[in-house]
């Protein structure tokens, strides 16, 4: 992997692997995106996140774009959701989450589903709540 890195968020889509923020070995966040292609055993640097950050929740969805969503470092949890489309190597904003939290999720259909996280800075509250997310369409091409 090009960058070392520790805490990123990890998605498989196209037969690539990707590897998604995340902290160097110092402990700064990282907005590095990089994908791994198995079949020719390379990395290739991609479209860095929109903000830096470890420990998000991060699903593919069916058409192959992913979606990432909470994260750290903490103190500092995050909201921010963001769309990643591997094919054009872009990044979308959506609507942030109700509650900043380093979360876990899934994708179930066409929906993100971001479950419980650490909140609340130092204290390390965990949460019990569910959000859903629906995933804006595929842009004609």
């Amino acid at each position: 992997m090009p960058t070392p890195r520790w805490g990123p968020g990890v998605a498989w889509s196209g037969n690539h692997l990707y590897a998604i923020g995340g902290f160097d070995l110092d402990g700064t966040p990282l907005s590095t995106v990089e994908s791994y292609d198995p079949a020719t055993n390379t990395w290739q640097e991609r479209a860095p996140m929109p903000g830096a950050g470890s420990h998000p929740a991060v699903g593919t969805l069916a058409d192959g774009r992913i979606i990432v969503a909470g994260g750290g470092p903490p103190p500092a949890e995050t909201a921010d959701a963001e769309l990643y489309t591997p094919s054009s190597n872009t990044w979308q904003r959506l609507t942030p989450l109700p509650v900043a939290t380093i979360p876990t999720g899934a994708v179930v259909g066409n929906t993100f589903y971001v479950l419980s996280g650490f909140v609340g800075g130092p204290s390390r509250d965990v949460t019990t709540s569910v959000w859903g997310a629906r995933v804006p369409p595929v842009p004609p091409s």
